[in-house]
């Protein structure tokens, strides 16, 4: 079943979910069980994998429902076990060849990433698969903010993460396998607009009156 959904804000309160069916045409509208304390950023990261949307709440958890609106899910991430305690809006999620992957960027800690696979095997666990640091990848000391580095997105078919960031602000493509990183090109500067990959729709749409 493919199908999108809306999800209502109030005060970053997740009140009510809306979904839309492709296959009936139609809307359900479902009231939140993720509980009144459920509170997610306007800007918050989104995915959408195996036909159910995630989101990460402000408690460092990601939040799902099936299409129906029946079973709601709340997964603590990774992220929440961190010391210093780090803002939602610095973890990051993803899927790729299958798998939903959560990752960091630790800028105290010369800019380390740390990459987790969601094990949905039951057991629910996320299972670290990946570390190493953007900054000794690059070659480069960290000096000032400028070193800082931001995971956008991740390649739907490889083991390959895009992050911008550093003193000259590029777009960056980084291969997990090979641990090689690769210059993209140079952002303007004070770069702020949100990223996502290309992934072409080759679906039908019957056109009114046909």
């Amino acid at each position: 079943m493919s199908f999108c959904s809306c999800w209502r804000f109030g005060f970053r309160h997740i009140m009510r979910v809306e979904i839309y069916s492709s296959e009936t045409g139609g809307w359900i509208f479902r009231q939140s069980e993720w509980g009144d304390s459920t509170k997610v950023e306007d800007h918050a990261e989104y995915v959408f994998f195996n036909g159910t949307p995630y989101a990460i709440t402000t408690a460092l958890s990601l939040i799902t429902v099936d299409t129906e609106g029946k079973t709601w899910r709340k997964i603590r991430m990774p992220h929440r076990y961190m010391r210093p305690r780090i803002k939602a809006d610095e973890a990051f999620i993803a899927h790729s060849q299958g798998c939903l992957y959560a990752m960091h960027i630790d800028y105290r800690k010369d800019n380390q990433l740390s990459v987790w696979a969601f094990e949905a095997d039951g057991n629910e666990q996320w299972a670290l698969k990946h570390t190493t640091s953007i900054t000794q990848l690059l070659g480069r000391h960290q000096s000032g903010c400028n070193q800082f580095y931001r995971l956008v997105a991740a390649h739907p078919e490889r083991n390959v993460l895009f992050l911008t960031g550093g003193m000259r602000n590029e777009l960056m493509s980084y291969d997990m396998g090979n641990q090689e990183v690769h210059a993209i090109c140079t952002l303007r500067k004070y770069f702020e607009a949100p990223m996502v990959p290309y992934i072409p729709c080759f679906a039908e749409w019957p056109l009114d009156g046909h």
